[in-house]
């Protein structure tokens, strides 16, 4: 019997897995207080701290965004060093294109969320308007 649950019956368990050689450190924007480390698929690198991404999130695997708050975590630094053997989860997909909030930004981000004690993806999350986080306004112009 296998050790790990799959989700469908006629699953196999050699599904394919994306390659990922990345790991990044992702805050939600939910009430979550603490950053969570994800393998990132070679086809979305490079991802930047500041960017958007799409991640499975709790034992649901509910996809949630969140902040990257950290690129290219190495492995001894993420949260499966130490012996606690978790597996890493995948990035779905990153949203933005380029980073929302650059470094100064994401420094004062960190600032607030110390100071006053709260999740530092609440803070990430109203830090960027809601008409950038829909995409309204965005629009493309072709010149000839």
């Amino acid at each position: 019997m296998s050790k790990y649950r799959t989700d469908n019956l006629f699953a196999s368990e050699e599904a394919e897995q994306p390659i990922c050689s990345h790991t990044v450190r992702v805050a939600f924007e939910s009430a979550a207080d603490m950053e969570f480390d994800y393998l990132v698929p070679d086809e979305f690198w490079p991802i930047r701290a500041g960017q958007r991404a799409e991640a499975p999130f709790g034992r649901k695997n509910k996809l949630e965004k969140g902040f990257c708050v950290e690129a290219d975590v190495p492995f001894e630094k993420s949260f499966t060093a130490g012996g606690k053997g978790r597996k890493l989860k995948i990035v779905a997909r990153v949203i933005d294109k380029e980073p929302l909030l650059d470094a100064k930004l994401m420094e004062l981000a960190r600032w607030i969320s110390s100071y006053y004690v709260c999740p530092l993806g609440q803070v990430l999350a109203a830090m960027v308007p809601g008409a950038v986080k829909r995409g309204a306004g965005a629009r493309t112009e072709k010149y000839v």
